[in-house]
């Protein structure tokens, strides 16, 4: 049971003693909070919001004199929750006095609550987490979710039920959504641990009174279980709980051990310190604002907010290598990244130059320019960070009090003094900041006691470092080592397979593997590695043992699916679930169809063109034939009218499309575009066009899935950011589009814990499965390039700065990570291990590991005659559509995404692209410069991009003002005039599939030479598809005028160079006509490239 499934059985359990058998039915609040009290004891005091009794707090519990404290400018409704909130604290948390800050905001006003970042970290922070419990208590207390459930099963909106119960309207919404969306499932015996006797390994290292303790701890040895011991251990020796420091590295982790300590009955687990490291830091920095320039409520800044915060100020910057001028967010990530991992490293923008400059003559001019760049970027960021001097971001928590109490330990002791025991699980996987932070702890300490195993180290992406615990006695050189080699968890068979990888290392010569020791003996069962032919031979094989294990008798969610990307573990999961296998995986949140849905529902509120109404129109009660849909489609192309009139105004429609529109028309009654996504959401889902019913029916699965997907999605609309709230559909828009291209949304593929109990196959990462263990593990992707390739140190880190374990032997750390990872996902498995390699992946290769302990498997061999069930098609064929006249840009739009060309040249929808607003710039100059023929000079769309820049970016303008001369002045320079007419297109075939190509400038030279020009304002790369399209339009314009010497040139508005373009000389292997005649024939798929979909204009709608 998790500690929030305690919190609202406790609040179910006070509610129904006092209400007897009417607990479960309406009741005013204020007489359930009148009982309540009175069966606490407790009186209600009402404040000044300003009276020093309150420390700045909502409310406060006060044990002493039996009160509880509040403050008297809240409303009925808010106050009600503050008051079942301290109710919380006296029934969950035994009446420790409790300073509840800003509960109000959080709960009652998202717009004032937490940012995304912050709410990540502070869940697992230890007071952060008494108080989330207590708001999950007070919700439940007050509105239980049963209650919830029954009242909008019988047809009642969400306001209806505000006004029948009276309380706060954001209360009702978060308690409808819990009891909609989240799976109602009751934890079983089977789901609890029993306890283990420690073995005598064990218990040497649980009882360890070394001042310095380090515990290496293999797979499978219990190592939580001797963490969780050596707890308990302090608190029978008479170690007060509050002395306890237990750092973790993950959420999970951090929430594991508390509520193991609780099923344990070890006294005083709360007052305990049990968190992550950044929550750790958070905690420490709100402590001691005032010393760190710091207001008392600070921000958390994510990703976005950081780029956000750099954007304004780029044109001003003179950088060598990034284009300050382009789409930032194209290099604004790595940037962004390379200063957190400086961070990780401790290093101040001064440090991180002076590294740079050290390793100048080792590197590349190009990346010494890229290094320097990043040094400037990191100096105006932290310069704009601390003139904001409101917000902090991941990489600070650590850095910041790291510096601070290496400079001066005394100023810090009210804090930091009270934790004279230190604990830290997975010591591997901390960074070098994280690491001088325990040392910086432990010199006041009376006990540091690390656990760590150096070969399940697999976080060197996020700046851990293995080093760490490899070198842990040069740190501390009066450690004492315990080894634990007791292996309690897989048969004996698996444990010889990755003792085996263990020890075939690259860290074997430094650092041998002690020989493992099982205690379960053998299974009977090698592991197995299945060799298939293709990938549909692969799942196959995976849906056949996964199905053959649950017939055994192992539970599919003692069963997991362990994969190295999420593309991997999409494919299975939705394999497994179309053979009616439960597999659970949420993936990307904003690719699922339901997700889609929601968005195409917001984006109608934005878009003129109203392209989502292709994806709307397939939702029941709006749904709409195809004759309807295009007449809807070429009326909003011709006439434009404004944003939603078209519901009323479209002409000619059937009665079933009169009728859709009509209750669309009713949906959005009193919904605007300048309302914010939570609202406008909620409205649709649980006000009167209940849109949340048909995602209510049915418990399989994939519907389970679908509405904690949901859940998860609510929650972000819900949730500001470090720099501002998203007031409307609009800016949410705009914000999500930038978040997805940074790929800033990890935490959001991870289910609720609610969602542990639920008896499906768990799909999930190598790096997620981290700590877990499972009866049964289907290892998929064994394959050489996961395990066997070596990665580098991200470029824009010097290594000097990085630093490695082995100076003789540089790439030492990045070989350990793929045999790292190897070694972790051979080791959670009990008594099955199938590993699948499909030999058909483009240069495929075997694991060297694996090869040289072949005997520890059995391998079986796979073809693809074997298959007995086909992978659905992605193929979308519409033939018979009529085709535009086709340009050569248009032709590379369905080189890139048919669907894209599909959506833009055949539908012509015009949805807002998205993109940054200064990356306009250079296609608006050659506007201004080719005017098609027919058309008046086209200045004006130049004028209106600088005119949007001045608005959003004005202290940046001449900047970019000055970037569009330059391009201009250049291209005018090679025209030769103001501005010319385009060429009339040249014809270019290709395949059976003709499209026009226009150049912007034709030269002509002498009798002989003839050059096509085309303008561009950026470098093409030549493994692009446009290159490749230009190379096979200078071959036909090569043969079209043989008696002349033709060229095809790509000239560079921004550097003035000219690069000439190569034609196809040998045409057998270009992929180009073969692409042509899909077009022709219909075949509009979607790419399905992330890369591609991240940054497409149509994602909230197409199908990819």
């Amino acid at each position: 049971m998790t500690s929030f499934q305690y919190a609202r059985e406790s609040a179910i359990q006070l509610r129904n003693q006092l209400l007897g058998e009417n607990g479960d039915t309406i009741c005013s609040y204020e007489h359930l909070l009148e009982l309540a009290l009175e069966h606490h004891d407790i009186d209600l005091v009402d404040v000044l919001s300003a009276d020093p009794a309150l420390h700045e707090a909502d409310a406060i519990y006060n044990q002493d004199l039996g009160q509880i404290l509040i403050r008297n400018d809240v409303n009925a409704g808010e106050r009600a929750f503050l008051v079942a909130h301290e109710l919380g604290h006296v029934d969950l948390h035994g009446g420790e006095e409790t300073q509840c800050q800003h509960i109000v905001n959080s709960e009652v006003d998202p717009s004032s609550g937490d940012s995304f970042a912050l709410q990540r970290v502070e869940a697992y922070g230890a007071r952060e987490r008494t108080e989330l419990q207590a708001n999950v208590y007070g919700r439940e207390f007050l509105f239980p979710r049963s209650m919830a459930r029954t009242l909008f099963t019988e047809g009642r909106s969400e306001l209806d039920i505000v006004d029948l119960t009276k309380l706060p309207p954001e209360l009702v919404r978060l308690q409808l959504l819990d009891a909609l969306l989240l799976p109602n499932v009751e934890a079983t015996e089977k789901n609890s641990r029993p306890s283990v006797i420690p073995s005598p390994e064990q218990q040497d290292a649980i009882c360890s009174d070394a001042k310095t303790s380090l515990v290496v701890a293999g797979p499978g040895t219990g190592k939580t279980e001797t963490l969780l011991q050596r707890i308990q251990h302090l608190t029978n020796i008479g170690v007060a709980p509050h002395e306890i420091l237990v750092l973790t590295f993950s959420n999970r982790a951090a929430r594991e051990l508390l509520e193991r300590l609780k099923a344990m009955s070890v006294g005083g687990s709360e007052q305990m310190w049990i968190g992550t490291f950044h929550a750790f830091g958070l905690e420490f920095l709100r402590k001691n604002h005032d010393k760190f320039g710091l207001p008392p409520v600070f921000r958390l800044a994510e990703k976005l907010d950081q780029v956000s915060l750099l954007e304004p100020h780029l044109a001003g910057l003179e950088l060598k290598y990034f284009n300050s001028f382009s789409d930032p967010l194209s290099w604004l990530d790595t940037v962004v990244t390379a200063i957190q991992r400086a961070k990780d490293e401790l290093a101040t923008p001064e440090i991180y130059l002076q590294h740079v400059e050290g390793e100048k003559g080792d590197v590349t001019l190009d990346l010494h320019n890229r290094r320097v760049d990043v040094a400037a970027l990191y100096a105006l960021y932290e310069s704009e960070k601390q003139r904001h001097g409101k917000f902090v971001d991941m990489g600070d928590l650590i850095m910041l009090p790291t510096l601070a109490l290496e400079k001066n330990t005394m100023d810090f002791l009210s804090t930091i003094g009270i934790f004279q025991y230190i604990l830290v699980d997975e010591y591997q996987d901390v960074n070098r900041a994280s690491a001088r932070l325990i040392k910086a702890l432990s010199e006041q300490a009376k006990s540091l006691w690390v656990v760590g195993d150096p070969r399940q180290a697999i976080y060197r992406f996020r700046g851990a470092s293995m080093k760490n615990v490899v070198q842990f006695e040069k740190d501390f050189p009066s450690a004492r080592r315990y080894s634990l080699t007791e292996n309690r968890r897989s048969d004996e068979e698996i444990v010889r397979l990755f003792e085996q990888t263990g020890k075939n290392h690259p860290l074997q010569y430094m650092l041998p593997l002690d020989d493992v020791q099982t205690v379960k003996g053998e299974g009977g069962a090698k592991p197995t590695l299945l060799t298939c032919e293709t990938n549909r031979a692969t799942l196959n094989a995976l849906v056949q043992t996964v199905n053959q294990h649950s017939n055994e008798g192992i539970d599919y969610s003692e069963q997991a699916i362990l994969a190295s990307t999420h593309k991997a573990c999409g494919e299975a999961a939705n394999v497994l679930n179309s053979r009616g296998i439960p597999a659970l995986y949420l993936g990307d949140i904003f690719e699922r169809e339901e997700i889609k849905d929601l968005l195409s529902l917001l984006h109608l509120l934005l878009d003129r063109s109203a392209s989502a109404l292709i994806r709307v129109s397939q939702v029941e009660k709006y749904d709409l034939s195809k004759e309807d849909l295009k007449v809807i489609i070429n009326y909003l192309r011709d006439a434009r009218p404004e944003i939603m009139s078209w519901i009323t105004d479209t002409p000619e429609l059937s009665a079933q499309g009169k009728n859709s529109l009509e209750n669309l028309l009713r949906a959005y009654e009193g919904v605007k575009s300048s309302d914010n996504p939570w609202d406008v959401l909620c409205k649709l889902l649980l006000g009167s066009p209940r849109l949340l019913d048909r995602y209510l029916q049915g418990d399989d699965i994939p519907t389970i899935t679908r509405r904690i997907a949901i859940w998860q999605f609510l929650h972000y609309c819900r949730t500001p950011g470090a720099l501002g709230y998203a007031h409307n559909v609009g800016s949410f828009f705009s914000t999500l589009r930038r978040r997805r291209r940074l790929r800033d949304d990890r935490e959001l593929r991870i289910p609720p814990p609610e969602a542990d109990l639920l008896n499906a196959v768990s799909v999930l990462t190598i790096h997620s499965s981290k700590g877990l263990e499972y009866e049964s593990v289907h290892f998929m992707d064994v394959q050489s390039y996961w395990f066997d390739v070596a990665d580098t140190n991200p470029p824009l880190l010097p290594d000097s700065l990085v630093g490695q374990i082995d100076e003789d032997q540089d790439d030492l750390e990045s070989r350990t990570e793929g045999a790292n990872k190897l070694y972790v996902a051979l080791s959670r498995a009990k008594q099955y291990l199938s590993m699948y390699q499909n030999t058909s992946v483009w240069n495929y290769a075997p694991v060297s590991a694996l090869e040289s302990a072949v005997h520890f498997v059995d391998t079986i061999f796979v073809r693809d005659a074997d298959a007995v069930f086909s992978l659905p098609s992605q193929k979308k064929c519409m033939p018979g559509i009529s085709l535009p006249t086709v340009t050569n840009e248009q032709f590379l739009v369905y080189l890139n995404c048919a669907r894209q060309f599909y959506y833009e040249s055949v539908l012509n929808l015009t949805p807002v692209s998205g993109r940054h607003i200064a990356s306009g710039i250079g296609s608006a100059v050659i506007k201004s410069l080719i005017i098609p023929v027919g058309s008046q000079q086209n200045s004006q769309f130049l004028d209106r991009k600088l005119e949007i820049i001045k608005s959003e970016f004005p202290d940046a303008f001449h900047y970019y003002q000055q970037y569009a001369e330059k391009l201009l002045l250049q291209g005018r320079h090679w025209l030769g005039v103001h501005a010319v007419y385009e060429p009339e297109p040249i014809e270019i075939t290709c395949g059976h599939f003709r499209f026009q190509f226009v150049p912007h400038q034709i030269i002509q030279e002498g009798t002989s030479q003839l050059i096509f020009r085309l303008f561009t304002y950026s470098k093409i790369a030549e493994k692009s598809q446009r290159y490749k399209l230009m190379r096979w339009i200078a071959r036909h314009l090569k043969g079209m005028w043989s008696e002349h010497s033709v060229s095809l040139q790509l000239a560079n508005l921004d550097t003035g160079e000219i690069q000439q373009i190569a034609p196809y000389y040998r045409i057998d292997s270009v992929r180009l006509p073969v692409l042509a005649n899909q077009l022709v024939s219909g075949d509009f798929s979607p790419c399905n490239r992330p890369q591609a979909c991240l940054s497409c204009r149509h994602f909230t709608y197409c199908p990819a």
